[in-house]
């Protein structure tokens, strides 16, 4: 059935504390949604008839009674919106890190107060973690965890190409007889992978690497 040629255009109108940026699409159903913006700084596409009735007047962040859950400069807050906007938003910096290579944020996260129920207040220096570094952003795969902690995550798992081999940065250390926190601080100091790996070590440990594509146990 064909769209009416009669349509309100709802861009630039106001409801209560969202704003209408543009014309978004249609549900399955078929009805009219329209992208706005929150005034909290969320966007979402909402039904046009939501909207024009005023049972839509939030992103989510406005309380029955007019109430707003009064979370928007609080640190988990930002946590989520930035979840949100690397994962949803092709401007953020980070996207490219993030969404732009197949990482999401489960539906039910979308909305702020459903993520403060899943996962409450991160801990004194904490941050949020996915325990799958490629999976989503959703309750079965997050937790919170200290910035220490995730910076030893990072450091066990970070890998260096060297002479075409790729290995995890502790395995290059113990099979070229570095300690491992030398190799990782190199790194961190900007030395390139050749220097780091190198340094040190004699002509004849090297060959012997080289030659040998076993990882230790």
């Amino acid at each position: 059935m064909a769209p009416p040629t009669n349509k309100i255009d709802l861009t630039g109108q106001t409801f209560g504390r969202l704003s209408v940026v543009k014309e978004a699409g249609r549900t399955p159903q078929g009805r009219g949604t329209w992208r706005c913006r929150c005034e909290c700084g969320t966007e979402k596409d909402i039904v046009g008839n939501s909207l024009r009735s005023g049972t839509t007047r939030s992103c989510g962040c406005l309380r029955p009674g007019g109430r707003t859950h009064g979370m928007h400069g609080t640190r988990v807050y930002r946590i989520w919106k930035g979840i949100v906007r690397r994962t949803t938003k092709p401007q953020a910096h980070n996207y490219a890190r993030y969404g732009g290579r197949g990482i999401t944020i489960c539906q039910r996260w979308l909305d702020f107060e459903s993520f403060y129920a899943d996962m409450g207040e991160p801990p004194e220096g904490g941050s949020i973690d996915r325990i799958d570094t490629d999976g989503p952003y959703s309750p079965d795969n997050c937790r919170w965890t200290t910035d220490a902690d995730q910076r030893r995550n990072q450091r066990r798992s970070v890998k260096l190409t060297w002479r075409g081999r790729t290995l995890v940065a502790k395995d290059w250390a113990t099979l070229l007889g570095l300690h491992h926190n030398t190799v990782y601080k190199r790194i961190a100091d900007g030395w390139d992978v050749e220097r780091a790996l190198t340094t040190g070590v004699a002509p004849e440990r090297i060959a012997e690497v080289l030659a040998s594509p076993a990882k230790p146990s």
